[in-house]
């Protein structure tokens, strides 16, 4: 796996030095009803989740069916990073898009062209401060944070219940809890007990000989998706200092 920085880890002997790295790195209104709509079929999404089991698929259509499930509405993705929201803004071609993103955008037409064409109509835009105004989409960016929240509720269930060694913990070789790291979930939450993030619980957790190769790949694919490691859990520990425990 590539983890932060472009550097590779083949060992758990580089987490604790790589955690240190990481911790030192200093839509329109008109769709906000149908995202809404979207969302609200999602309440259930936590509560329907076993505390206790992430069993095999019985066959590659359930595993897809699973990651549709837990996909964002289409209205949460920015069109030019095809990633859920986290700063998101409208310009002035009435689309959202994440505020980064749509600078560097306006950067480089500005650069190769002389002009600006929407990233979504290809129609052109104004040159001038009014053109590239940005505007943000509060009421996406609350719905973005609460599909995030809920993944990482989510996450926070099914590596607790790695942690407690639950039966089926590993039925599925941690695809679920990768594919929501993938889908955006939020790394950040301290959802599992001792207020643990989900990936101070993995690395808490006790694998059998058999399965160390699945921790060390969550481990990694965690770090992949910058997870954030600076975070302190009820016993005063990070999760630099967890990792350093477990070695």
């Amino acid at each position: 796996f590539k983890c932060h920085e472009g550097i590779y880890y083949h060992s758990l002997d580089y987490l604790p030095r790589s955690l240190r790295m990481m911790s030192d790195t200093s839509s329109s209104p008109r769709n906000i009803p149908a995202i809404a709509m979207v969302l609200s079929d999602m309440d259930g999404v936590s509560s329907n989740v076993s505390h206790h089991s992430n069993p095999s698929f019985p066959n590659k259509e359930a595993a897809q069916k699973y990651l549709s499930s837990i996909s964002a509405p289409r209205d949460l993705i920015c069109p030019i990073t095809q990633e859920i929201y986290n700063n998101p803004v409208v310009a002035s071609d009435g689309n959202t898009y994440e505020k980064q993103a749509i600078k560097t955008w306006f950067d480089a037409q500005r650069n190769s062209t002389g002009s600006i064409r929407s990233p979504v109509t290809n129609a052109y835009m104004d040159l001038d401060a009014a053109g590239t105004m940005l505007v943000e989409n509060k009421a996406v960016s609350s719905m973005a944070r609460s599909h995030k929240e809920k993944l990482g509720e989510e996450l926070c269930l099914r590596c607790q219940a790695v942690c407690d060694n639950a039966p089926d913990a590993l039925g599925d070789e941690g695809f679920r809890i990768k594919g929501l790291v993938e889908a955006g979930a939020d790394l950040s939450l301290k959802g599992c007990e001792g207020g643990n993030t989900a990936f101070m619980c993995l690395l808490q957790s006790r694998f059998a000989p058999d399965k160390e190769k699945i921790r060390f790949d969550l481990l990694n694919y965690f770090m992949v998706h910058s997870v954030h490691v600076s975070l302190i859990n009820d016993d005063g520990y990070s999760c630099v200092e967890l990792a350093e425990e477990l070695l």
